[in-house]
């Protein structure tokens, strides 16, 4: 079964050959989300210029080959969303974009609590090996037998 894939009435995708389609799709698959996306931002900072009409006119090359936009698309396996989203931040003069996440994670109060309680269990309970940074728990615990130490710890501290 075959599909046809159209990208605009100049069919541009026709142009390129299956290697011009692998080697443009294998350059942006092989980096991490946030440099892939630098690297259409920079591709479009590269290939776009002002236009008379107040506009700006971006020129797609794949494989050496002037292409439309969505066979540039195609051709590097980008989805129309996500461009949208790069061209945006373009528009606003963005010259790199940074992980989403990056800082904003932090631990819950909950999550402190019970790190500093398993440091706490881990430091009393355990032995200390003069050879090695390393604590040794006893046998005798299993990481469930820990986890219902805390929850009678939870339990004793709202009595």
């Amino acid at each position: 079964m075959t599909s046809s894939v159209s990208c605009c009435p100049n069919k541009c995708l026709r142009k390129l050959s299956m290697e011009d389609i692998i080697y443009c799709e294998k350059s942006l698959k092989t980096e991490e989300q946030t440099n892939r996306r630098n690297l259409i931002l920079d591709y479009l900072h590269k290939h776009s210029k002002p236009v008379t009409s107040g506009g700006i006119e971006t020129k797609f090359f794949a494989g050496g080959k002037s292409v439309c936009k969505q066979a540039w698309l195609l051709a590097h396996d980008v989805k129309p969303d996500t461009f949208q989203w790069i061209y945006k931040e373009f528009r606003k003069g963005v010259v790199r974009i940074e992980h989403g996440n990056l800082g904003n994670k932090r631990p819950t109060k909950k999550t402190k609590d019970c790190i500093a309680w398993l440091d706490f269990f881990v430091n009393c309970v355990g032995h200390h090996q003069p050879d090695q940074p390393v604590i040794h728990l006893p046998s005798c615990f299993s990481v469930r037998a820990i986890y219902k130490q805390n929850g009678r710890r939870k339990q004793q501290f709202w009595l």
